[in-house]
């Protein structure tokens, strides 16, 4: 009896303890966590309703683990550039000199040049001594003990310089129109829930600056490429294709980037990303042929990246002696402050700190918080429209098995800072932006408050409506409270607005369903895939979790279904149920997810579309399934 009262004591205060973490407050990995009140819905409407679940609910404090930021190095960095927008200068540190060598340093530097966009050439290193003033944008320098020559640094560094040409044209701009620059900064793979968990700090630099939030801004596709696409071309994924295929040479340069319509009327252009393995444009794919914009960071990033790199979560966390994700908040900075007083628009994308685990965006919260802080205090924001975004949620791992991280992987974060003086020219278009924080709104809305910018301005320009969401709108114009997925431009795979409820896995239906989404993607491969005969079938092994929306039309409803196959890989999909005289038609609704790490698995083929359906056979003979834990973009 005593050892049974022992348990039923050791029961209550677990249960106490438990609702106690998730309804007062409690310290969770050494984060004091207290639940706010929160608004039932971030969408709540006949067409919409997308629940708030918060960032502290239990699914997401199971997962949750404390990340503190790590340097790349203990050391203070020996060169910097001083760029007054007119002169770049490289200096040496000489308060740093006694870290790297007690007997006198010799240091050279050499241009980097662009060859494409996977390599670049250098020039011969130029011997420099103190300072040099730098006649390109991009250098690698590389210091020596100058008594036995060993080299003892090396670090690239990029500065924000243009043609006369180029400033002369913003010179222009500036004095007919004085429009808002835009300044686009994008961490990739967190959710709004996500953010707000793992960087608080920023989260509340947000919230003190005031700065516009966008709590039903739902994804269009999958993953980075698409929903940048969207935002950028106001394309979808099929349209691209048709349009300017990227997997083919050239045709990439051939899209109606946002950029070209800044650029054509006088603005400065930038685009800066991290992690060439894994770079948006040319990841499976050849790239841009010639620079899109201005200034083009690519090559600094490769060169960064040829002096060392430190992986952390398998991504190149540390290039050279500086954090990757640093380097792109530095060329933004850069950018937004040496160019200051012209007009410019630049998309500056980061995803070495936060793409493939759940938890490593929260040691991006110091230098994202620090970024935000420099741009703050040397005025960018008084004349610069700044976007921080992400483009989804992450997409891989145990976490998307569970409801929040269904919603997680669809609902990136978007906030934007409008100039106060825009804000009283503008007062009407400012309160719509304000006003469309819990409605419906995707990327062909953030693609259209791009193009309503130049409108907005002043400039003679035609915004065109988004080619592939005819009914998306400016999030400087009001978006209609009730408004579906459909008009936003969401399919219904990556759509949150449906309500799902469980259902009984045991259900008849739910395993017709999934036997047919099996064969359907089978089928799909085979018609589509070239190298086909390389992926092995697709056999259903086990229904791990389903559920049911609401009604979505007539006599249909949706089953969201997550299942595992053999060979094994965990798939999602949705799958619209209709029925004829009580017999269920199944129809596929868009692509399938792939929830569990693929890379490896998946290494046999390049087709971009279908290396998540894909288990190599040769896999399948090797049984290297236990390698299979690396990222995949």
């Amino acid at each position: 009896m005593d050892r049974q009262k022992k348990w039923i004591a050791i029961v209550l205060v677990g249960v106490i303890a438990t609702v106690y973490l998730l309804h007062s407050g409690a310290n969770v990995n050494g984060t004091t966590v207290q639940p706010e009140k929160r608004d039932k819905y971030l969408v709540n409407s006949t067409m919409c309703r997308i629940p708030d679940v918060g960032p502290w609910n239990k699914d997401s404090l199971y997962y949750y683990r404390k990340k503190k930021y790590v340097p790349c190095t203990y050391k203070k960095l020996l060169t910097y550039i001083k760029n007054n927008g007119s002169t770049a200068v490289l200096y040496i540190d000489k308060s740093a000199e006694p870290l790297y060598s007690t007997r006198g340093l010799t240091c050279c530097l050499s241009y980097v040049h662009r060859v494409s966009d996977i390599s670049v050439n250098f020039t011969k290193c130029e011997e420099f001594k103190g300072s040099i003033v730098l006649k390109e944008n991009t250098v690698l320098v590389k210091c020596y003990n100058s008594k036995n020559l060993e080299e003892v640094y090396s670090n690239a560094h990029s500065a924000a310089m243009v043609s006369e040409d180029v400033k002369l044209k913003a010179r222009t701009l500036k004095e007919r129109l004085d429009p808002p620059s835009v300044l686009l900064v994008g961490i990739d793979s967190v959710s709004r829930w996500n953010f707000e968990r793992l960087m608080p700090n920023t989260f509340n630099f947000l919230k003190k600056h005031n700065w516009a939030s966008f709590d039903g801004y739902n994804k269009i596709d999958d993953n980075t490429f698409p929903n940048l696409m969207a935002i950028l071309t106001g394309r979808n994924y099929s349209s691209i294709l048709k349009y300017c295929d990227w997997s083919k040479v050239g045709l990439l340069d051939t899209c109606d980037f946002i950029w070209k319509d800044f650029k054509s009327n006088g603005y400065i252009t930038a685009y800066s990303e991290d992690e060439i393995a894994l770079n948006t444009f040319s990841y499976l794919a050849p790239g841009f042929q010639d620079p899109p914009t201005d200034l083009y960071y690519i090559p600094y990033i490769i060169a960064a990246e040829s002096i060392s790199f430190t992986s952390l979560d398998h991504m190149s966390y540390c290039s050279g002696p500086e954090n990757s994700a640093e380097r792109i908040f530095n060329t933004a900075k850069d950018f937004a402050v040496s160019l200051k007083d012209y007009p410019k628009f630049g998309l500056f994308w980061t995803s070495t700190g936060s793409h493939n685990r759940l938890n490593s965006a929260g040691r991006l919260d110091k230098p994202t918080l620090e970024f935000l802080e420099d741009i703050y205090t040397n005025n960018v924001l008084e004349n610069t429209i700044v976007i921080f975004f992400s483009d989804h949620g992450l997409r891989f791992g145990p976490f998307l098995q569970t409801r929040t991280g269904w919603l997680e992987e669809r609902l990136p974060f978007l906030y934007i800072s409008i100039p106060q003086k825009l804000k009283s020219k503008l007062p009407l278009e400012y309160s719509n932006l304000i006003g469309n924080k819990n409605r419906l709104t995707s990327p062909f809305d953030f693609h259209m408050t791009l193009k309503d910018i130049l409108v907005m301005s002043g400039l003679q320009y035609n915004a065109t409506q988004s080619a592939s969401c005819p009914g998306c709108i400016s999030l400087f114009k009001p978006v209609k409270e009730e408004r579906s997925c459909l008009e936003a431009g969401i399919t219904t795979h990556w759509c949150t607005c449906f309500g799902y409820k469980d259902i009984n896995m045991n259900n008849d239906v739910v395993f017709q369903a999934t036997e047919f989404a099996v064969t359907s993607i089978n089928s799909d491969i085979k018609a589509n895939l070239v190298s086909s005969t390389k992926c092995a079938q697709l056999k259903l092994n086990k229904i791990i979790s389903s559920s049911i929306s609401d009604n979505v039309g007539g006599n249909s409803t949706n089953l969201l279904l997550v299942f595992e196959t053999m060979p094994e890989m965990i798939l999602q999909t949705t799958v619209k149920v209709s029925y004829d005289n009580n017999k269920p038609i199944f129809a596929l609704e868009g692509s399938a997810s792939r929830l569990d790490y693929y890379r490896l698995s998946s290494e046999c083929i390049t087709s971009w579309g279908y290396k998540k359906y894909c288990y190599c056979m040769y896999n399948v003979f090797e049984n290297m399934n236990f390698f299979n834990f690396w990222f995949e973009v």
